[in-house]
């Protein structure tokens, strides 16, 4: 049975709001190129290592090796999309860790997913659905903040560069702040946003619902 040799990691968070959603991206490519490095080195000798490195040089050609940017970009938001829409209806499934569907996708079809999953130990098994717990938080969060207008972030951004010792919340003093910040204007057209596209919503909620998991699971360690 293969165990797994590198354990997903994904680049620290941002403290600015405006750089949240270039930062889900990059961390989503991040995760994703670490994912396909560690499969294949994991099946190394195998038919399934040099499935997964012709999927990993399918992706350099098309990213890492690409030199101008604005293609580069726009590839990578095009995989992330890609992604997203194909694992959205799986992302239940993956917190809860079952990995049954892996049949279905096409993304992971790509690698063999399913067959990498019978020949993967237990811990192995663990470690890919940290990778896809990661790369789905990434994916999601993304989403979500292609939904919330500039000067909205902006304004938020504003605010809590203006809080001088974060750990000391007053959480009145912060709403007032944010109320006279935000303009009235953006707050309607992103709660216009999340009513037209429910597809928005939802990722607002799996999001909002994957961090208190997240944090549920920390207390529990502690």
């Amino acid at each position: 049975m293969a165990e797994i040799v590198q354990k997903a990691e994904a680049p620290n968070p941002p403290t600015n709001p405006l750089h949240i959603q270039q930062y889900a991206l990059d961390s989503f490519h991040h995760l994703f190129v670490q994912f396909l490095d560690a499969l294949a080195e994991t099946f190394e000798d195998t038919a399934l290592g040099s499935l997964v490195r012709e999927q990993k040089l399918k992706y350099n050609m098309a990213i890492t090796h690409c030199f101008n940017s604005d293609k580069k970009i726009e590839k990578q938001r095009e995989i992330m999309k890609v992604y997203h829409t194909q694992m959205k209806p799986h992302f239940n499934a993956v917190n809860d860790n079952n990995l049954d569907f892996a049949g279905q996708v096409d993304i992971l079809k790509e690698i063999n997913m399913e067959q990498i999953l019978v020949q993967a130990d237990v811990e192995t098994k663990e470690t890919i659905l940290e990778y896809l717990k990661n790369m789905n938080q990434s994916a999601i969060m993304y989403s979500v903040y292609d939904n919330i207008p500039t000067g909205l972030l902006s304004s938020i951004g504003n605010v809590a560069q203006n809080m001088q010792d974060p750990t000391q919340l007053d959480m009145a003093s912060v709403s007032q702040s944010l109320m006279s910040e935000v303009n009235q204007n953006d707050i309607q057209k992103f709660a216009m946003n999340m009513v037209e596209n429910q597809s928005a919503l939802q990722d607002l909620c799996t999001l909002a619902a994957s961090s208190l998991k997240q944090q549920q699971n920390q207390n529990q360690k502690q």
